[in-house]
């Protein structure tokens, strides 16, 4: 009863004994209900209130029901529609099909399968209904498909590459497009620009992650089932090709997806037609594929582990989106945005990097991409305690007791850029990242020592970095007259961060600290 608490229904048919029957059983079902047998009163109650579901005779007084169906279909596209009728022609049924009616049944009805078809309609009408939400707000992100491109940061030469080529392929309605890259690097938003830039921009985009269903249930989310099946497939239900039909669909991790489902999706792509498991007909569809990968999909052909057809159809169009430690010049700017984002969407205050932390997010090699800088810029703005995100707001650039920090020479950067020497910072960070430091610098003595160390031990230690960082922090202290507040705000960090190092490595100050 749950699925029709908040759920209106109409019914239209010139039978009165039909509308009470029909009525009583989806009432009891939890749907409120409303009935008329005339077809000028249901289109006068579509226009003055909201329903769900319109179940609709076709044989009707006044007007034919495929006419009618054809106006509900224009005027309130957001209803789901059952057909009912007592004709058994197929060509009736077919045309109302055609117009989207999610299910079609006939004279005398069957209250079971009425009921279940209600159930059916309202889950998957609300899903489309939710997509198509979700696509108009990302048109309002792309003015025209002619700005698609600037929704997307990429100055890279690499990312304006892909981002030309998803634009010259979105203008190819139907054509397939495979889009490579590793794991967070943007692949989805990539997808998603060809379909908003493309003729089907006004029609559903539905993702879906092939990793993310088992291997028994893969070909009944694609192409749906009838009921009984197989075991727990009580109700006929849709797949997704049916539910993307007139959009794009995009096939997250393709290469996940088992050799037995590739070979009905070759038969789906060759013949645009799909047959839900169980079923002894197809139906027609139109949709558009978009598949993405970051595996090698064409070694794994080699392999045995993907069909090589299938593979040659999906690869019409390829769009390989680069991973983010290859478009540096995009990170800073990636940042901005999702401080604004993050901010806007957490409805919090925005914060802007210090220098230190803006040094270190671009220095960042990024194993998960875009992805894991937004995660790390949220979490920085959620977890932020002064006005500014300094580098203790990233773990990732912290030298740490359980080993997951950053090498020395990230420190570096760090402690250089607090000094607040300028332009000698980045120098300085570039020298040691190239393993060449002269001898006239001042911290050149230190990093002889330190690879002198390293080398003599055998390789970099945890014990080491804890001595590092034992010094900068004790010589801190010492600077700042063991007054913690002013220790912290030398070394860019807050206090409770310089508490929680202290007590880490067992750092104690006198009496003198009682006001710091």
């Amino acid at each position: 009863m749950s699925d029709g608490v908040s759920n209106t229904v109409l019914i239209l048919d010139d039978e009165p004994e039909v509308l009470e029957v029909a009525r009583r059983a989806i009432v009891r079902c939890g749907y409120r209900v409303e009935c008329t047998h005339r077809p000028s009163r249901a289109i006068a109650a579509l226009e003055n209130q909201s329903f769900d579901i319109l179940i609709q005779d076709i044989h009707l007084p006044e007007v034919h029901g495929v006419e009618l169906l054809e106006k509900v279909r224009t005027s309130f596209p957001t209803i789901g529609v059952i057909a009912i009728t007592g004709d058994p022609d197929p060509a009736i049924r077919d045309r109302c099909r055609a117009l989207g009616t999610y299910e079609f049944l006939y004279k005398p009805i069957d209250l079971t399968q009425l009921v279940d078809a209600v159930h059916r309609t309202v889950r998957a009408n609300s899903l489309r209904n939710r997509l198509e939400r979700q696509n108009r707000r990302i048109r309002r992100l792309l003015d025209d498909p002619e700005s698609a491109h600037r929704t997307v940061v990429g100055s890279a030469p690499a990312m304006r590459r892909a981002i030309e080529t998803a634009r010259k392929a979105a203008a190819l309605a139907r054509a397939p497009v495979l889009v490579s890259g590793p794991s967070g690097s943007g692949k989805e938003l990539m997808a998603r620009i060809i379909h908003e830039s493309s003729p089907r921009h006004g029609e559903v985009f539905y993702p879906l992650n092939c990793s993310a269903i088992p291997e028994a249930l893969i070909e009944s989310e694609l192409f749906g089932h009838t009921k009984g099946a197989f075991t727990g497939a009580t109700d006929e239900r849709m797949g997704v090709f049916e539910a993307a039909d007139g959009g794009t669909l995009f096939l997250d991790e393709i290469g996940d997806m088992p050799l037995g489902a590739q070979a009905s999706m070759l038969r789906v792509l060759e013949d645009q037609s799909v047959r839900r498991v169980g079923a002894t007909t197809s139906r027609r569809v139109d949709v558009r594929i978009v598949a993405a990968t970051n595996r090698p999909l064409e070694q794994m052909v080699g392999e045995g582990n993907f069909r090589e057809d299938l593979y040659y159809r999906l690869n019409t169009i390829e769009i390989h989106v680069p991973p983010l430690r290859e478009r540096r010049d995009d990170i800073e700017p990636l940042v901005y945005r999702f401080i604004e984002r993050v901010s806007t969407d957490l409805k919090i205050p925005a914060k802007r990097p210090t220098e230190p932390a803006l040094s270190a997010l671009c220095n960042y090699d990024y194993p998960g991409n875009v992805r894991e800088l937004r995660n790390m810029i949220e979490r920085a703005l959620i977890l932020a305690e002064g006005e500014e995100l300094t580098l203790d707001c990233f773990p990732a650039f912290n030298l740490s007791a359980d080993g997951d920090g950053t090498s020395i020479d990230r420190v570096r950067v760090a402690d250089d850029s607090r000094s607040e020497r300028g332009g000698e910072t980045e120098h300085r960070a570039t020298k040691l990242r190239s393993n060449s430091v002269d001898d006239d610098d001042p911290i050149a003595e230190i990093v002889h020592v330190l690879r002198d160390r390293i080398r003599s031990s055998g390789g970099a230690s945890l014990e080491l970095a804890a001595t590092v960082e034992r010094v900068v922090i004790e010589e801190a202290l010492r600077s700042a007259g063991f007054n913690r507040t002013l220790a912290a705000r030398t070394l860019g960090i807050s206090r409770q961060a310089l508490l929680r190092r202290m007590s880490r490595l067992s750092i104690q100050v006198g009496e003198t600290d009682r006001n710091g």
